[in-house]
């Protein structure tokens, strides 16, 4: 089993009367980025094997983007228990 951390943190409540929902096909040009388009040379550093803290993975993440490690991505099964979430 492995431990798999995810950071969710949105701005303001979701407004179910007016959702910010607005969908492209993956393939559409308003969209900048295109898989196999990273510069691996600009890289910034690799990433932590682990945090201590979820400050320290913020601070990371807002300096890194996702799309420059997508090479070392894994893909991961999880499972949630929504008896066990606070909010």
């Amino acid at each position: 089993m492995k431990i798999a951390y995810f950071l969710s943190i949105p701005t303001l409540p979701y407004n179910y009367k007016e959702p910010d929902e607005y969908r492209l096909p993956p393939d559409t040009d308003k969209i900048p980025y295109k898989p196999g388009s990273i510069d691996m040379g600009k890289r910034k550093g690799a990433i932590p094997e682990h945090f201590n803290n979820t400050e320290e993975a913020g601070k990371f993440w807002d300096s890194h983007s996702f799309a420059d490690y997508w090479d070392e991505m894994e893909e991961e099964e999880m499972e949630f228990d929504k008896s066990t979430v606070s909010l």
